[in-house]
């Protein structure tokens, strides 16, 4: 059985994954009073664009300390995702 030997993350990549989750946690934070004040949802789209950009910009990292196609593969998902939340908030 072959053994994935994977590089561990630096201060600044553990810095960057904590705050994509502190992003997260505030997206649902903004979702949530967006849906209890009934208000239209402009800042969650935002914040919910950014953290799948964030999360792409996390896997192109892993990509470059692995290697591997499952991490571009990922990053362009995430960040389709993202770019797509962004500009369908601020053009429709």
């Amino acid at each position: 059985m072959k053994e994935y030997k994977q590089k561990i993350a630096t201060k600044g990549q553990l810095k960057l994954i904590i705050f994509t989750d502190l992003l997260i946690f505030i997206a649902i934070g903004v979702i949530i009073y967006e849906s209890y004040k009934k208000i239209n949802h402009f800042t969650s789209y935002l914040l919910l664009g950014s953290v799948f950009i964030l999360m792409g910009v996390n896997q192109y990292i892993y990509y470059k300390n692995n290697g591997g196609i499952r991490y571009v593969i990922l990053t362009s998902l995430y960040s389709l995702i993202g770019l797509a939340m962004i500009l369908f908030r601020l053009f429709m």
